[in-house]
């Protein structure tokens, strides 16, 4: 039983983490309502606007993949290997499955601009900064 328990702590914690990355930025709007232009309409107009967003891309696009990636591929079973690659993401699956050539290097593109972007907008909160005296 404690092994069982072991695993599924493992797994949940691995999807967590996982996701965690691709709902990054979204806190951002709280951020900006110091900056916001007429706060009181913008920033609701905003929030609706990100949920219709992580709606459409992160869960339709979950979704899309569940309807074209078959639950038994092959490919999907290089993730579980000690060695995992960009060939691991199910976006890349399925691109590899379509036959489209070279869709699968935009994906991982994409996914690493997105991680690299995120390295660069939590870079300055971690380097000191030169105190100026006024």
């Amino acid at each position: 039983m404690e092994v069982v328990l072991t695993i599924l702590f493992t797994g949940v914690w691995a999807v967590m983490t996982n996701a965690l990355f691709a709902y990054m930025g979204t806190e951002l709007i709280g951020v900006t309502v110091g900056e916001a232009e007429n706060p009181r309409k913008n920033i609701p107009k905003a929030i609706r606007r990100t949920f219709w967003r992580i709606l459409v891309f992160y869960i339709g696009g979950v979704f899309v993949i569940g309807l074209i990636v078959p639950f038994n591929d092959t490919n999907l079973f290089t993730a579980s290997k000690a060695k995992t690659g960009a060939a691991a993401s199910p976006f890349v699956v399925a691109a590899t499955n379509f036959g489209i050539k070279g869709l699968n290097h935009v994906i991982n593109g994409a996914i690493l601009s997105k991680y690299y972007r995120n390295y660069l907008c939590g870079k300055p909160l971690l380097t000191p900064r030169k105190q100026f005296s006024s």
